[in-house]
């Protein structure tokens, strides 16, 4: 029964996790440092929002995978 609480919350804490590696790259992108600018655009827009991407498809996958496996 604990098993199967801790499997319900992964794919919110990973839908979490990727809404905030989105909005925290687009915040870092608009108030990073200009000197670096070109490292900062790069890091904001490669790495974080499409980790948050990533993240937050597998959190949705996960959700849908178990309410279909609940409703077998």
């Amino acid at each position: 029964m604990r098993q199967q609480a801790r499997r319900s919350r992964l794919p919110v804490r990973l839908t979490f996790a990727g809404t905030v590696f989105i909005v925290g790259g687009e915040i870092f992108c608009l108030v990073g440092p200009l000197r670096y600018e070109r490292i900062v655009h790069v890091s904001c827009h490669t790495i974080l929002l499409y980790a948050g991407i990533a993240l937050v498809c597998v959190g949705a996958g996960l959700y849908w995978a178990e309410r279909r496996r609940g409703a077998d």
